[in-house]
């Protein structure tokens, strides 16, 4: 269900920047050395967060695999979630290509 719902929900926030006039005109691509606090510039927010649940997500997993108890829905369910936030920012970088800046 996440993997259906986060690509999704960060296009269309993406979407509404997109028509916001106090979204930033030219947008940064997201990366490690970009500052990602931006108010204006919310892309690179939402690719740390997925990475940050990422890590939260693997964590539990390995968790639960050390302590010897199966997988469980809080250890899948922030992991899923990532994957479908890493790419839903890797779908509007590709659908909102003209907003990003060039390198």
């Amino acid at each position: 269900m996440p993997l259906m719902f986060f690509p999704t929900a960060v296009v269309l926030i993406m979407a509404f920047q997109y028509v916001n006039p106090l979204s930033a005109k030219v947008w940064t691509r997201p990366n490690w050395r970009c500052n990602f606090l931006r108010p204006c510039d919310c892309l690179p927010f939402l690719h740390v967060g997925g990475f940050l649940l990422a890590v939260g997500g693997i964590g539990a997993l390995l968790g639960q695999v050390v302590s010897g108890t199966a997988p469980t829905a809080e250890a899948v369910s922030p992991f899923s979630c990532s994957v479908g936030i890493l790419l839903g920012v890797k779908l509007c970088e590709v659908l909102f290509a003209r907003r990003f800046q060039r390198h």
